[in-house]
């Protein structure tokens, strides 16, 4: 499945380039990531899209293959040669030596050579195709999980800042409660709500999760993270 496969590298990918941001905190003033970068950036590494490119070449030396003409070959032979050197009489009843020479021409109708080249040609048109869409659809899957990388980045944003701030609500209740300005349901109630916002946090962190897990195949994540090393500090913009 050539698709699922490139689709979760592309996940994986752009989840680990978010998450050095993570470990790069430290760093003052982050370099922001554009989505036409990571397109870039994929497009040069990915070992589907340099497979496609490695076979145009291929088509074209089968090309010039085709064009080619059949070369006349030469043939020397010989027989009963004195290699040894014994001479001939009529008690080896040896020779005499025998020599033969011979050319093979072979001829094409004229046709056949030009149904080769159409037919490689065809196939160096294919090759030129399949490159084309292969670029097409690695860039619409990065473009797709860069989109959703980027939603679930602002969920969990947001589901954090919920949280905390129903933290802060829990405090400010039990000290009314402590105070006797507010009933204790209210404080179960709002203690309630907190243990929500945390489920929703957990939440918001799998899909991160899931796409930094490393991805098995040709092109899974353990090929993507040795350049990522480079780029810690840079994160989706």
């Amino acid at each position: 499945m050539p698709g699922v496969r490139m689709h979760v590298w592309c996940v994986t990918v752009l989840a680990l380039l978010w998450l050095t941001v993570g470990a790069s905190a430290q760093t003052p003033n982050p370099m922001a990531i554009t989505v036409e970068q990571a397109v870039a950036e994929a497009l040069q590494r990915n070992l589907s899209i340099l497979a496609e490119r490695y076979e145009i070449p291929r088509a074209e030396a089968e090309v010039i293959a085709a064009r080619l003409r059949p070369n006349p070959v030469l043939s020397l032979g010989g027989d009963h040669l004195d290699v040894l050197g014994t001479g001939y009489d009529a008690i080896n009843n040896a020779g005499p030596p025998e020599y033969a020479a011979r050319v093979d021409w072979p001829l094409e109708r004229p046709s056949k050579r030009r149904a080769r080249i159409a037919v490689a040609e065809q196939a160096r048109a294919a090759a030129e195709l399949r490159l084309q869409d292969a670029l097409r659809q690695l860039a619409l899957e990065v473009q797709q999980a860069f989109v959703e990388l980027q939603a679930a980045k602002e969920s969990l944003q947001l589901a954090r800042a919920n949280q905390q701030t129903f933290e802060e609500l829990v405090a400010i209740n039990a000290a009314r409660v402590r105070a006797g300005d507010l009933a204790p349901i209210e404080l179960v109630r709002t203690r309630v709500s907190a243990i929500q916002l945390n489920q929703a946090v957990i939440q918001a962190e799998t899909p991160l999760a899931r796409g930094a897990k490393p991805a098995s195949g040709p092109d899974g994540a353990g090929r993507g993270a040795g350049y990522l090393r480079g780029r810690r500090g840079h994160a989706p913009g």
